[in-house]
C-alpha cells in the first residue's frame, strides 16, 4: 500500500484563488493523497467553489472550523489535522501552488530515510507561477538549522514541509491558536530545536503567491505585536537550553521591534517589550538604555527621537 499524505488547507474569503490550488493538488503526480479544505467563516463563495471540486474528486473534503473553536487559520491547520487519516501530513494555504512532483519528490525523501520531515525550495510569485521573484530563501540546510532558522539565514514556509504525522502527534505539535502573525515561525522554531536532522529536497517545489492580502506584506502594529510573542514565547520556553548565540539573535529581534513600536508610537507595547526582554538583557549597558528611554520621551513628546534609537545596537 502507498502512503496516504494529507494535504489540509486553511480558506478564508478565497473563492477567486484556491482554484489554482485544488487544480495544483489535483496536477499531483502522487496521487494517493487527500486533500481536507477547512473554512474559517468566508463570506465569499468558497463554499460553492470548492464543493464543484468535492462533488468530481472525493479525495477533496469540505469542513467548517467549528463555531466554538478560535477563529483563524491557525484553528483550521490543527482541525485539519484532527480530521486527516494519512499518513504524512502537508499544509498548503490557499492562495499558494503546488509543483506537480512537490508530494512525489518530498515522499522519496522521506521514505528513503528515517526522518520525520522533509523541506524543499520555494519560488515566490505574483499573479501567475510565470511572474516568479526568485526563491523564498536560497538555502533551506545549515548544520545548526535553529540558528540559521531564527537568524533568516535560512526562510522556511510551512507549505515547503512534508511531516511524518505520527512525529506531528507523538510530540503534540500544533499551531499556537493565540497568534495571529509568526505562527509557522513558531512552529517550525519548535522543530527544528528539538529535531534539527530532515531530508532535504534541493529544488523548488512549491509557489508562494505575494500579494496585497499576504499579512508578512503589511507594515501594522498588530502584526510585529504578534511577531514579537511568537518570538517571546519560543524565548521564555527554551530560555534555559538556548546557546548565547541563540539567545542574543533573539534579542536583536526584541530590540529591533522595540524601536518599531517607540516610531509606530505604541509606547504601551514598547514598554513591555522594554521591561520584560531588554532590561534583564545584559549586553545592554546603562547608557544604551539612556538612550534608548531619551529617544522613546523625545519620539512621545516632539515626534523625533531616532538618533538615539539609532545609537543602540546589539550587532557585532
Amino acid at each position: 500500500m502507498q502512503p496516504l499524505i494529507s494535504i489540509i488547507i486553511p480558506n478564508y474569503n478565497r473563492a477567486s484563488l484556491i482554484t489554482e490550488s485544488l487544480d495544483s493538488v489535483l496536477s499531483q503526480t502522487y496521487k494517493h493523497w487527500e486533500c481536507l479544505v477547512v473554512d474559517d467563516g468566508s463570506t465569499d463563495n468558497s463554499e460553492a467553489v470548492v464543493k464543484k471540486y468535492t462533488e468530481t474528486d472525493k479525495r477533496i473534503r469540505f469542513y467548517k472550523r467549528p463555531e466554538f473553536r478560535t477563529k483563524g487559520a491557525n484553528t483550521c491547520r490543527n482541525y485539519g489535522l484532527e480530521l486527516s487519516q494519512g499518513d504524512y501530513v502537508n499544509w498548503l494555504d490557499s492562495d499558494d501552488i503546488m509543483h506537480p512532483d512537490k508530494l512525489l519528490k518530498q515522499l522519496e525523501a522521506l521514505e528513503l530515510s528515517s526522518l520525520n520531515y522533509s523541506i524543499c525550495k520555494s519560488y515566490v510569485f505574483e499573479n501567475t507561477i510565470e511572474n516568479l521573484n526568485g526563491l523564498k530563501s536560497k538555502n533551506i540546510a545549515a548544520k545548526n538549522p535553529f540558528q540559521a532558522f531564527i537568524s533568516k539565514f535560512i526562510v522556511i514556509p510551512v507549505q515547503a514541509s512534508l511531516f511524518r504525522k505520527s512525529f506531528l502527534l507523538e510530540n503534540n505539535y500544533r499551531y499556537d491558536e493565540d497568534l495571529q502573525a509568526g505562527q509557522e515561525w513558531f512552529f517550525l522554531a519548535k522543530i527544528f530545536f528539538n529535531y534539527p536532522e530532515y531530508a532535504v529536497v534541493d529544488e523548488p517545489l512549491d509557489y508562494i503567491r505575494s500579494h496585497p492580502n499576504n499579512i508578512s506584506n503589511h507594515t501594522s502594529n498588530k502584526k510585529y505585536w504578534h511577531y514579537f510573542l511568537a518570538r517571546f514565547k519560543l524565548y521564555n520556553e527554551l530560555k534555559d537550553q538556548l546557546t548565547i548565540e541563540n539567545t542574543h539573535t533573539l534579542h536583536i529581534f526584541f530590540l529591533f521591534v522595540f524601536k518599531l513600536f517607540v516610531r509606530f508610537k505604541d509606547f504601551k507595547e514598547a514598554w513591555y517589550v522594554w521591561c520584560k526582554c531588554l532590561v534583564p538583557y545584559h549586553k545592554l549597558s546603562l547608557r544604551d538604555h539612556i538612550n534608548l528611554v531619551f529617544g522613546s520621551l523625545l519620539k512621545y513628546f516632539f515626534n523625533k527621537g531616532d538618533g538615539y534609537l539609532g545609537k543602540v545596537s546589539l550587532y557585532e
